[in-house]
């Protein structure tokens, strides 16, 4: 039995050129003020998201922003959002994030093609975002051109295991867990801070398309955003990982079964 929250299969979406590095082990972590940073100078807000590590949308009367101005200090940002106010860490804009797409067990249950128990057939087609926003080489039949687009398949244990041993190796503090999307436009929200940066792991609903999961090196701090973290894993083997360079549509077949109880989540 699967937890409906565990990962089926893990993807990577971008140019041939990164792709082949973490086909050789090594993964590239970025951080929220380059995203942020890439929605406001290309307008790409698929990669890009102008509220990256935003905790709180809240009235510009309510009394928390000054807790907050209190709490924070000079670590405190402000963005006026008409008769709101949203509040992010500056902090939060340095921490050294890895994302990817997580396709899980509940994403498989939303997907089967029938109602009942048992071996179904499951089918699903990534959102055309996922294709157009990290690489604008799709159509591109020229093999060796390395901004050319790619598509990664990861099996998730080997693939996690490899990142959660050079982590441990190196012992560095992290977090690993999927986004929870939030509406963030409509309404006042507030995200408890803590030195986990969960911030990071919140979303606006509109990216609830990407399934993404991340994990965030929370002892470490970025003196750039446009700084990266080589973290060196073991190459993967060919049993690991299927690469391709075309628009896909995963089908394949799972054996439901009703669980009584609760499962503990995970990716």
């Amino acid at each position: 039995m699967i937890p409906n929250e565990h990962a089926l299969m893990i993807y990577k979406f971008g140019e041939k050129r990164w792709i082949e590095k973490i086909k050789d082990g090594e993964l590239s972590f970025s951080c929220g003020g380059a995203f942020i940073s890439q929605a406001k100078k290309t307008g790409n807000v698929i990669q890009g998201d102008l509220r990256e590590g935003v905790f709180a949308r809240l009235l510009n009367t309510n009394p928390k922003i000054l807790e907050m101005k209190e709490k924070l200090g000079s670590d405190l940002e402000i963005v006026p959002d008409g008769d709101y106010s949203l509040l992010r860490r500056r902090s939060a804009k340095f921490k050294p994030i890895y994302c990817a797409y997580a396709y899980t067990a509940g994403d498989a249950i939303k997907n089967k093609t029938g109602k009942k128990l048992g071996k179904q057939k499951v089918k699903f087609e990534f959102d055309s975002r996922m294709y157009e926003g990290f690489s604008g080489m799709i159509d591109s039949n020229v093999v060796n051109d390395p901004n050319r687009f790619a598509l990664l398949f990861l099996q998730p244990k080997p693939f996690i295991d490899r990142i959660e041993g050079a982590l441990n190796q190196k012992k560095l503090t992290y977090k690993m867990s999927r986004v929870k999307y939030i509406d963030m436009t409509s309404e006042e929200f507030f995200i408890e801070l803590t030195d986990n940066y969960d911030e990071l792991f919140h979303k606006s609903i509109e990216y609830e398309y990407q399934h993404e999961v991340r994990i965030c090196l929370t002892g470490l701090k970025f003196k750039s955003v446009y700084a990266r973290y080589p973290l060196i894993i073991f190459k993967l083997t060919n049993q690991d990982f299927e690469l391709m360079h075309r628009k896909i549509c995963v089908e394949f077949g799972v054996d439901f079964s009703e669980v009584v109880g609760e499962w503990e989540g995970g990716i």
